[in-house]
């Protein structure tokens, strides 16, 4: 049997978290948690090892920023997709798989996803 991919979501917009999480369940992407900011990213991978991270940038106390960078400590070849209403960003290209512009399209989010597994 196929293992359904898995991933954390961290967005400071609960709304834009709660919708977007659920358009991936429904379509067969597991979540294993969600967060608000970037300690909560840091501590959700250390704790679930998910084979995605969905991550807003700009976010209260640690940003996107921080948690790439803590991300990547610990797994330099983590999956990460950036979720931001913002052209300029603060990270190496090299250390996100997709960059998605707010708002962005849940459907081709998904494809996405499912073209990295």
């Amino acid at each position: 049997m196929k293992k359904h991919p898995s991933i954390i979501i961290i967005d400071d917009d609960e709304d834009l978290l709660e919708v977007t999480s659920m358009f991936l369940e429904l379509n067969g992407i597991e979540i294993k948690g969600k967060g608000y900011n970037g300690c909560d990213a840091d501590n959700l991978y250390r704790q679930t090892c998910p084979d995605f991270v969905l991550l807003d940038m700009k976010m209260p106390d640690y940003d996107g920023a921080y948690a790439i960078m803590k991300i990547k400590e610990q797994d330099p070849n983590a999956k990460i997709f950036v979720l931001t209403g913002f052209t300029d960003h603060p990270f190496k290209k090299d250390d996100v798989k997709q960059i998605f512009q707010k708002p962005y399209d849940v459907k081709k989010l998904l494809l996405e996803i499912k073209q990295a597994c």
